[in-house]
């Protein structure tokens, strides 16, 4: 498993974070110190074995929804973190493994949210975050400048996903070559298919304007960052703001080599 050095950044002073690992799932998790109980990081992991059980039931049976790298339909009886990687899949045109960070990273999240007000889960840096104040979601775009210093804003009292996807960081599949491609969404899933469907487009800065534009037709997306060649572009809700980890708001980074599609 990849070691995760940017999380040594990921320092929110008013939450308590744990890690949850197994097999390819490497998860940081945190929470508000009033919900986090010794029962609460047990339970994170319990809730990752049943989506793993569910997933490898399921692609034993329906090998294609591992390998296509296109949406397919689902088998009847599908549970249910297979069915919301499909369709997000269908929504952003790419195969379901390409949601699959999201989807688990909210799954987990949902689950914590239970018995916790406050909720981060970071997936190789695909986030699901429930957060009653502001937090930071720092930029990692490779050789850019921006990379490391610069963070979106969000605010997230219902839920939150922020996904990324690059064709220069990490080891994620993409046919694009953008440094970063970064999507907010209310449904996580979605924001990581989407954030592998804008990153196959972009093969340099040129291809920016039309990847925003394509952005803004896609219903389900708060807002976008790309960056390739040197070039920044943003579409929708995006605040973009300075990344000061001795403050304790920064809470991940992306992307960060997940396996995506």
């Amino acid at each position: 498993m990849q070691p995760r050095t940017y999380r040594r950044a990921m320092l929110p002073v008013d939450l308590v974070s744990f890690q949850v690992r197994h097999r390819e799932t490497d998860l940081w998790c945190a929470v508000d110190r009033e919900g986090f109980t010794l029962q609460t990081a047990p339970s994170a992991l319990a809730a990752v074995l049943s989506l793993w059980r569910d997933l490898e039931d399921y692609i034993a049976r329906h090998q294609e929804f591992h390998s296509s790298l296109v949406p397919v339909a689902v088998l009847p009886g599908a549970p249910g973190v297979v069915v919301d990687m499909a369709r997000a899949a269908r929504e952003a045109g790419v195969g379901p493994m390409a949601a699959v960070a999201g989807a688990v990273a909210e799954a987990v999240g949902r689950h914590l949210a239970q018995s916790c007000s406050e909720v981060v889960v970071e997936n190789g840096g695909d986030v699901f975050l429930l957060s009653r104040k502001p937090r930071v979601i720092a930029l990692h775009a490779g050789v850019s400048p921006l990379s490391g210093r610069v963070g979106l804003e969000v605010r997230a009292p219902g839920g939150l996903g922020v996904c990324s996807s690059s064709g220069t960081v990490g080891h994620s599949l993409s046919f694009g070559r953008a440094d970063c491609v970064m999507v907010m969404s209310h449904w996580t899933a979605l924001a990581d298919a989407y954030a592998t469907a804008l990153g196959n487009r972009v093969k340099g800065q040129e291809d920016i304007d039309a990847a925003l534009d394509l952005a803004s037709r896609c219903g389900g997306i708060q807002g976008v960052v790309l960056v390739a060649g040197g070039r920044v572009g943003a579409w929708g809700d995006v605040v973009l703001r300075p990344v000061s980890p001795g403050l304790g708001d920064v809470v991940a980074g992306g992307p960060q080599g997940h396996q995506d599609e």
